[in-house]
């Protein structure tokens, strides 16, 4: 019963998306579905809902005003996530191009053990998030987020948008790289 759970779970979080992003003369665009009966995350607006800080998985703290100041990236995943996998590189890349600017935070919420994501860093490198270690339900509880992978995106703690589902394609890429940049222009001094 759990495997035909696991297998349910996991095909549905690869098929079904609240929302995508859609092509609007040069640009893409984030289109959200009216409604979806798998949760896709808290509500556009809402605040953060991390109520204590957060460890890494090197013991270092991510403290709740770090987390709301500026503009902070959550990205939620788990090792075996295919679509997780798929966008590492483009998350890669995304870290480092915005390395050196302290307006915007990367943070992966991962729900696999801290042992198992060391291992897998040693075995396949980083991408350049702050990673915390938590059990399946904090992500639901917290998060309302049951498809892998998600990113959130908030400003001054405030949940601008949301993707869900693998950002693997050059255009994920371009997007994330230009929707960041504008959100910095308009949310920094």
């Amino acid at each position: 019963m759990k495997l035909y759970l696991f297998v349910f779970l996991f095909l549905t979080s690869l098929s079904i998306t609240a929302q995508q992003l859609k092509k609007n003369g040069d640009n893409y665009e984030i289109k959200y579905k009216k409604k979806s009966k798998y949760p896709m995350g808290p509500e556009l607006g809402s605040k953060i809902p991390i109520k204590e800080n957060l460890k890494d998985i090197y013991g270092n703290t991510i403290s709740i005003s770090e987390l709301e100041s500026g503009i902070t990236v959550l990205n939620f995943w788990f090792i075996g996530c295919k679509g997780c996998k798929m966008e590492e590189p483009n998350l890669k890349e995304l870290s480092s191009y915005f390395s050196d600017n302290s307006n915007i935070k990367f943070v992966s919420i991962c729900r696999s053990s801290s042992d198992l994501i060391h291992s897998y860093y040693t075995k396949y490198g980083e991408f350049g998030y702050k990673t915390v270690s938590v059990e399946r339900p904090y992500v639901i509880d917290n998060f309302n987020i049951v498809g892998f992978p998600t990113q959130l995106y908030y400003v001054n703690g405030i949940l601008k948008d949301k993707t869900s589902g693998a950002m693997n394609e050059e255009y994920h890429l371009e997007w994330m790289k230009n929707y960041l940049e504008k959100q910095i222009k308009e949310n920094t001094l």
